[in-house]
């Protein structure tokens, strides 16, 4: 997911669209949320395809930084 947001950031020209992407990974991992590759005890184990639609609606949810339309 960060390389979405690296290519949002850096091809697309849309630093707005990466915040986005970026605060809502932040969001997940704040919540616990891990896939197996970084995963510890004290956190939630969700496949890849979980964490990313739990990326996706924290991006749709608005609780993210606003995205402007180009």
């Amino acid at each position: 997911m960060r390389a979405v947001g690296l290519l949002l950031r850096h091809s697309a020209r849309r630093p707005d669209l990466s915040a986005a992407v970026e605060a809502a990974i932040r969001s997940v991992l704040g919540q616990g949320y891990r896939t197996a590759d970084i995963q510890c005890s004290s956190t939630r184990l969700v496949g890849t395809t979980r964490m990313g639609d739990l990326i996706a609606d924290a991006v749709r949810s608005g609780s993210t930084p606003a995205i402007t339309e180009h």
